[in-house]
């Protein structure tokens, strides 16, 4: 069965495949600030507020010559009337209808892509003062950071790739390292194996997974792709296409069983063995001459 996707469901799934469940952006606040109403503040101006959360009510209107719907707004004398369009695809009655149940989540405040901004009490600064910070469920890390109120280079997100494309890959390579830090704080694991990690997943400029894709971009080794996933497959490919894998990195070598080159594999031990003098040369019985009898040359002439 043949599949054809078109060109927006084929970003709409790449797009999908960066997200995760649940990117939280923690933004510091302005002069750290100690007043929760400040705090509040800003929390308004982050988080998505729709229409129909500050409406009392919402209600059609059916007049002699006209019909709309009227939102009171949660003030004191205070309404909001919407004229629908008339169409020659549907008439004045469905028109309202669809206005009415699509008008209370138009966004007049905040981000769209922001679902949820907590205010989180923090007191491990100096002094032990209650300083406010804001714990924003959502992405667009850009948006969080140019919004008022918001100390931009203090904010941090979870999301590596969120990350990636607003501030660079080098943000992206310390967001991997604390993440990965934080998740494994209770086990004794060596930061500078985090960051080995890190640079691997980041040195081509753009951040990958250690997922097959990934390494399939990291590096051309067959055998290190093969060790991964999918052995058959790899090494039909590479017999089909004829490709060459000289033995050097660290997976090569253990599959093919030769010392990795790290560690004491990297260098050849070499040992100055102490030689013997060579024996001197002793002449040989017949080159002395008491055994040689001088034969008369003349007599055979």
């Amino acid at each position: 069965m043949n599949i054809t996707l078109g060109v927006p469901r084929i970003l709409e799934i790449i797009n999908a495949s960066r997200s995760i469940s649940t990117p939280i952006i923690t933004a510091k606040l302005k002069d750290d600030t100690t007043d929760p109403e400040k705090a509040r503040q800003v929390k308004g101006g982050v988080e998505k507020t729709l229409l129909g959360e500050v409406c009392s009510y919402v209600e059609e209107v059916f007049l002699p010559d006209d019909c709309f719907p009227l939102l009171k707004l949660a003030r004191d004398h205070t309404i909001i009337t919407v004229r629908p369009t008339i169409t020659k695809a549907s008439a004045m009655y469905y028109q309202l209808q669809h206005l009415k149940q699509h008008i209370t989540k138009v966004i007049i405040k905040g981000l769209s892509s922001v679902n949820r901004a907590v205010i989180n009490q923090n007191d491990t600064g100096p002094g032990g003062i209650n300083r406010y910070e804001l714990l924003v469920k959502g992405d667009n890390l850009r948006e969080v950071i140019a919004t008022f109120g918001v100390a931009g280079t203090r904010c941090t997100s979870n999301n590596t790739y969120e990350v990636f494309t607003c501030l660079g890959i080098e943000a992206a390579r310390l967001t991997i390292i604390r993440e990965i830090t934080i998740t494994m704080e209770t086990l004794s694991v060596d930061r500078r194996h985090v960051m080995f990690l890190a640079d691997l997943m980041t040195f081509r400029g753009q951040v990958l997974g250690i997922t097959r894709r990934g390494l399939s971009k990291m590096k051309e080794s067959v055998l290190m792709l093969a060790s991964f996933d999918k052995t058959a497959d790899h090494l039909f490919d590479a017999a089909y296409h004829g490709q060459s894998n000289p033995i050097k990195g660290v997976s090569d070598p253990i599959i093919m069983g030769k010392p990795t080159n790290i560690g004491t594999g990297v260098f050849k031990l070499l040992h100055s063995h102490r030689r013997e003098p060579k024996p001197r040369m002793q002449t040989l019985l017949f080159d002395h001459p008491e055994v040689h009898i001088p034969m008369p040359i003349s007599g055979w002439a």
